[in-house]
C-alpha cells in the first residue's frame, strides 16, 4: 500500500523550489527580452553563442560530481563521510574549471576566426571563460543542498541570487551604453556575485569547513559520476548543438533568431524542473528501501502534477507563436514562430514522460543514462548536419525535438523494464484530449475569422474553466491532494473547506 505522505512531501518542497523557478524564469525572461531588443538580432546571437559555450565548458568541468554529491549524501551519516564526499568533489572541479577557463580565454581569438569566421566572437568568448569557475561552483553548491534535502538554500541562491544580479547588471548596462561585451561582462559579475553567497551556504548548511577528519570518496564518487557526466555533455547536444551548428553555417542572425523561442520553450519546464530536484533524493531513499511499489505510486502522482498546469502553455506555444514571439520580442523575431511550435512538441514528450531521468539516475543506473543520451545526441548532431544547411532555425528545431524523443523513449522503456514504471494515467489522457480539442476549435476559429485579442482573452477564460472542471472530474483529486490540502491548513493557519467543498461540488 503506498503513502500519501511520500508525495506530498515531494509537492510541498518542490512548491518552494517551484516560486523560485518561476521567479528566475520570470526575470530571466524579461532580461532576455531586453537584451534582444536592445542588441538587435546580430548582437543577440553573438552573446547567445557566448551563453551556450559557458554552459557547455561549465557541464564539463563538473564532471557529474554535482550529481554524485545529491545521490551519495543522503546515504551517509557521519559527519567525515560527509565532508569527504564535498571535499572529493570540490577539489576535482575546481582544477577542471580553472584548467578549462584558461584554455578557452587563451584560443578565444582562434575559436572565433576558425571556427565561427567572425572575429566578434572572440573578445564575448574571453569574458565568459572567466565566468567559468564561478559558474561550476555554484552547481556543485546546488548539488550539495540538494542532497541535504535543503531546498531553500538553493532556491535562494540558484533562482534568486543569480537572475537577480543578472537582471541589474544587464539594466545598468543598457543605461550606459548596451553593447554585447557589457551583457558578457554582466553575466559573469553576477555568477561571481552568486558564488560569494555560495561560500556562505557551505559553510552554514554543510559539513564543508568543520573540524573533521574527512573519510575522502573518489572510488564512490568517481565510477558514478564520469558515465553521468559524458550523458549530461550528450544531453547539452539538444540544446546546445543546434545552435552552435547555426553559427557555423549559416549568418549570426539565424542564430538571433533561434534564441529567442527557447527562453519561451523553456517555460514549458518550469514545474518539471522543479519536481526533479527533490524527486530523486527521495526515489533514491526508496529504492534503497526496496519499497518499489511507493515509487510508481510517486512517479505517477509526480507526472500528473507536471502535466496539469504545464499542458495549456504547450497549446498556447504550439497554436500561436507568432502572436507570442511579437508580443515579448518585437515584429523583428516572428520569422522564428514555426521553429516555436516545432520545439514545444519535443519539450511536450519531455514532459509526458515524467522524471524518467531522475528515477534513473536515483536507481543508479547512471550507464543507461550515458547511451541514452549519447545515442540521442548523436542523432541530434546528424540531423542537424543533415537539416540546418538548408533549412535552417527549422531544421534545428525539427532535429531537437526529434532527438528528445528518441533520448526519453529510452528512458522510459528502460525504466519499464527496470521497475514497471510508466507514466500514464487515465486523468493524463483525459485531460489531454479535452484540451486539444479545446484549443484546436480556437485556432480554427482564429484562421477562418480576425479574432482580436479580446477574443482571445475571452477564449482562454472559457478555456481555463472547462480545462478546471475537466481536472475535477477525471479523478484527480486523491489521497495526496487531500494530505496536501491539510497540510497546508496546518502551515498556513487557514480554512480550505470552502476550497474542498468547490472541489467536491465540481468533482461530482
Amino acid at each position: 500500500m503506498s503513502q500519501p505522505s511520500d508525495s506530498v512531501s515531494i509537492v510541498s518542497g518542490s512548491s518552494l523550489v517551484l516560486l523560485g523557478t518561476i521567479f528566475e524564469l520570470g526575470i530571466a525572461f524579461i532580461a532576455k527580452i531586453f537584451i534582444a531588443r536592445y542588441l538587435g538580432v546580430y548582437d543577440y546571437g553573438i552573446v547567445s553563442v557566448g551563453i551556450i559555450l559557458l554552459s557547455i565548458s561549465t557541464t564539463f568541468v563538473v564532471l557529474g560530481l554535482h550529481h554524485g554529491i545529491a545521490r551519495y549524501l543522503p546515504r551517509f551519516k557521519q559527519s567525515s563521510d560527509k565532508r569527504g564526499i564535498l571535499i572529493s568533489a570540490f577539489s576535482i572541479t575546481t582544477v577542471t574549471s580553472l584548467i578549462v577557463a584558461f584554455c578557452l580565454f587563451i584560443f578565444a581569438d582562434y575559436i572565433a576566426i576558425n571556427v565561427f569566421s567572425n572575429p566578434s566572437f572572440s573578445p564575448i568568448l574571453k569574458v565568459f571563460a572567466g565566468a567559468v569557475p564561478f559558474a561550476a561552483f555554484i552547481r556543485m553548491v546546488i548539488g550539495s543542498m540538494q542532497g541535504e534535502k535543503r531546498a531553500s538554500p538553493a532556491v535562494f541562491i540558484q533562482n534568486i541570487v543569480l537572475p537577480s544580479a543578472r537582471f541589474i547588471l544587464i539594466i545598468i548596462v543598457i543605461l550606459i551604453g548596451v553593447s554585447a561585451v557589457k551583457v558578457a561582462w554582466a553575466y559573469l559579475l553576477a555568477y561571481a556575485a552568486a558564488a560569494l553567497v555560495g561560500v556562505y551556504t557551505l559553510y552554514r548548511y554543510t559539513q564543508m569547513f568543520h573540524k573533521v577528519t574527512p573519510a575522502y570518496h573518489f572510488k564512490d564518487l568517481i565510477p558514478f559520476s564520469i558515465p553521468l557526466a559524458i550523458s549530461t555533455m550528450m544531453a547539452l547536444l539538444f540544446v546546445d548543438a543546434d545552435t552552435l551548428l547555426l553559427a557555423y553555417f549559416q549568418p549570426v542572425t539565424e542564430v538571433g533568431l533561434y534564441a529567442v523561442i527557447y527562453p519561451l520553450s523553456a517555460l514549458l519546464m518550469i514545474f518539471l524542473n522543479s519536481f526533479t530536484f527533490l524527486s530523486m533524493p527521495a526515489l533514491s531513499e526508496l529504492h534503497a528501501q526496496n519499497k518499489s511499489l511507493r515509487m510508481r505510486k510517486m512517479y505517477l502522482v509526480i507526472t500528473k502534477w507536471i502535466f496539469i498546469p504545464t499542458f495549456p502553455l504547450f497549446l498556447a506555444l504550439f497554436f500561436f507563436p507568432d502572436t507570442l514571439i511579437q508580443f515579448f520580442f518585437g515584429h523583428d523575431y516572428v520569422a522564428a514562430s514555426v521553429g516555436l511550435s516545432i520545439l514545444s512538441l519535443g519539450f511536450l514528450f519531455h514532459i509526458l514522460t515524467g522524471v524518467n531521468e531522475s528515477t534513473l539516475l536515483a536507481i543508479g543506473k547512471t550507464k543507461y543514462i550515458l547511451a541514452n543520451t549519447t545515442a540521442a545526441g548523436f542523432l541530434n548532431i546528424l540531423l542537424n548536419l543533415i537539416l540546418i544547411p538548408q533549412y535552417s532555425f527549422i531544421g534545428a528545431a525539427v532535429a531537437t525535438t526529434l532527438s528528445y524523443i528518441c533520448l526519453n523513449l529510452l528512458h522510459s522503456l528502460e525504466l519499464y523494464w527496470l521497475t514497471g514504471i510508466h507514466p500514464l494515467s487515465k486523468p493524463v489522457i483525459k485531460i489531454g484530449i479535452v484540451a486539444t480539442l479545446m484549443a484546436s476549435l480556437v485556432y480554427l476559429l482564429s484562421i477562418r475569422i480576425d479574432l482580436s485579442n479580446l477574443h482571445l482573452l475571452l477564449f482562454t477564460l472559457i478555456f481555463g474553466i472547462i480545462y478546471c472542471i475537466t481536472i475535477f472530474r477525471s479523478d484527480v483529486m486523491g489521497a495526496e491532494e487531500e494530505l496536501l490540502l491539510s497540510r497546508t491548513e496546518t502551515f498556513f493557519g487557514i480554512n480550505l473547506d470552502p476550497l474542498r467543498q468547490t472541489i467536491n461540488f465540481l468533482s461530482r
